[in-house]
């Protein structure tokens, strides 16, 4: 029997247990991987075991990473009378700091020896990180103090066979090697966290089987059972490394490539027959290894490519008044980033979906494109690749119209403030004035009026004008003489014996602008109106109430 301490250590490699000198009664450490060599090559060998079951939390002895792609192993053990199965080494039950994602296992038959790989959801369907009661597995760390701990929550429900079956991965591409009796498979899977590169935490280092071994290779030429590659790329090169092949008959089969990657395009590169074939899902490709080392070895490459960017999809822009404007883009697809622009300005993040046909919207600030129409471009692609426009551009159009005000004209006529609005109503006490629908009306008569103008989606109306239809209102007995009017700068007023106290001057609003007291005895006032706008208003002196003009 014997344990494994990892090399460039001290006491590393395989050493036998017990030690050398040491006891057969020695016990077995809980958590701690063996290896058993029996000598008995035909009868059953059967081993018992004695000893409390352990519960509860369970930290595993690890051996630290010495900074070497290929180091760091540690074969530790399952510490519980159950199944128990392995995720990520941070979630389902466990905690770690200073490991890999990933867990081996050694397969031995009377044909050779395999290695099953399991992480992140990724790797040999059969094996699926169901670790049974007994059983043995390898973890590598990444650090100089690793820490590994198993809680209860890990355990299996299932039967704790070693095998279970799996669904497919999702942006995962399985690629198997055979010759008919034997398999190996590796495995390339696309991740944010993925990179071009061998990175340990990531990555799945190959293992050698007995017979011939299929590896992917990273760019700086480690052999990967589970390689994650990035996402950003337009067109990515993954080789394939073929060796211990003895001469024969051998095929390439693939799976995934439906749930790899929205789409993705993939073919297979053979260098040798100087040959590239179109990757459908369950493709195969049959080859043969000879003598010639060129058959095998890095003679397969995967390329794979990202689809084409749809340029036609439907998008409208929409606005409510004075609020920033949403555009809409119908069955985005999935995997492709979005971005709107005014010109070259940048209106928005990029902004993508994970399923195709989904819906994005963008909220676009009216500080940055301001009221009135503006056309807006939108740029689709996937990350890592250049930008293409859709076809067709979206105008969105942020409406806004002020507060109207009515006012008196010279020629008797009410005009609005706002000479640019879609539509006008005119209003007399509350009832629409039928057929006036321009920004100027002749009153048909005295009252209140308002008017509504409507520009897009706004709508505002004005306060109450009061329009009167003679220019002079007199109480019994009041005989007050105005001139001149209309007036330019001042007006006269002539009481001629009206008992009026004060003299005010209204807006046709009804909004007070001046107020002057008459002294006793005082029958003729001139007031200064230099600095009153043209237009109509209205003096009242005592009880008279008199309208009164103001030329431009």
């Amino acid at each position: 029997m014997y344990h494994y301490h990892t090399p460039n250590i001290a006491d590393q490699g395989w050493k036998a247990f017990p030690a050398a000198g040491g006891s057969n009664l020695d016990s077995l450490r809980r958590g701690k991987g063996y290896s058993v060599f029996v000598r008995e090559a035909t009868i059953p060998t059967t081993w018992e075991l004695t000893g409390n079951p352990i519960q509860g939390n369970f930290s595993f002895a690890l051996t630290p990473d010495t900074g070497l792609s290929n180091d760091g192993w540690n074969l530790i053990g399952n510490p519980y009378a159950s199944a128990i199965q392995w995720t990520d080494g941070i979630s389902g039950g466990w905690s770690s700091s200073g490991v890999g994602n990933y867990i081996w296992v050694r397969e031995n038959s009377g044909s050779g020896s395999t290695w099953k790989t399991w992480g992140n959801g990724t790797g040999d369907e059969d094996f699926g990180g169901i670790i049974a009661p007994g059983q043995a597995f390898w973890v590598q760390t990444t650090s100089g103090s690793p820490t590994l701990t198993i809680t209860e929550n890990a355990k299996y429900s299932g039967q704790g066979t070693f095998y279970r079956t799996a669904s497919s991965f999702t942006n995962s591409l399985t690629v198997a090697l055979s010759n008919g009796t034997l398999t190996d498979k590796t495995y390339i899977k696309s991740s944010e966290y993925g990179s071009d590169s061998y990175f340990k935490t990531e990555d799945a280092v190959k293992q050698p089987n007995s017979y011939f071994n299929l590896s992917s290779r990273s760019e700086d030429g480690i052999s990967l059972a589970i390689n994650i590659v990035g996402e950003e790329f337009c067109e990515k090169t993954v080789p394939l490394r073929l060796n211990n092949a003895t001469p024969g008959n051998y095929s390439l089969s693939f799976k995934g490539l439906d749930n790899f990657y929205h789409g993705l395009k993939a073919s297979l590169r053979d260098t040798y027959s100087d040959t590239e074939h179109l990757i459908t899902e369950n493709f195969t490709y049959s080859f043969s290894v000879t003598t010639d080392t060129l058959t095998q070895g890095d003679r397969f490459v995967v390329v794979m490519n990202k689809p084409e960017v749809r340029t036609d999809l439907q998008v409208t822009g929409s606005a409510e008044c004075e609020n920033d404007a949403i555009v809409k883009i119908e069955g985005a697809q999935a995997g492709v980033l979005y971005q709107l622009f005014d010109g070259e300005t940048v209106l928005s993040e990029k902004v993508g979906v994970s399923a195709g046909g989904d819906l994005i919207e963008f909220s676009v600030s009216k500080a940055l494109v301001g009221y009135g129409s503006s056309p807006l471009t939108i740029k689709a692609g996937f990350a890592g690749c250049d930008a293409i426009s859709m076809e067709e551009a979206v105008t969105v159009v942020i409406d806004t119209v002020g507060v109207p005000e009515i006012s008196l004209t010279e020629n008797d006529q009410l005009t609005t403030s706002v000479n640019d609005a879609d539509s006008y109503e005119w209003f007399m006490d509350g009832v629409l004035i039928t057929g006036e629908s321009s920004n100027s009306i002749v009153p048909p008569g005295e009252g209140e009026y308002l008017v509504k103008v409507t520009r897009g989606t706004c709508a505002e109306t004005s306060e109450t004008f009061n329009y009167l239809t003679t220019g002079l209102e007199e109480a019994e007995g009041n005989k007050v003489t105005i001139f001149p009017n209309p007036f330019e700068d001042r007006i006269t007023i002539v009481l001629n014996g009206s008992k009026a106290k004060e003299i005010k001057l209204r807006d046709m609003v009804g909004r007070l602008l001046y107020s002057v007291e008459v002294k006793d005895g005082e029958q003729e006032i001139s007031m200064d109106l230099t600095s009153l706008s043209p237009g109509a208003f209205i003096l009242n002196v005592g009880s008279g109430r008199y309208k009164i003009i103001k030329r431009k």
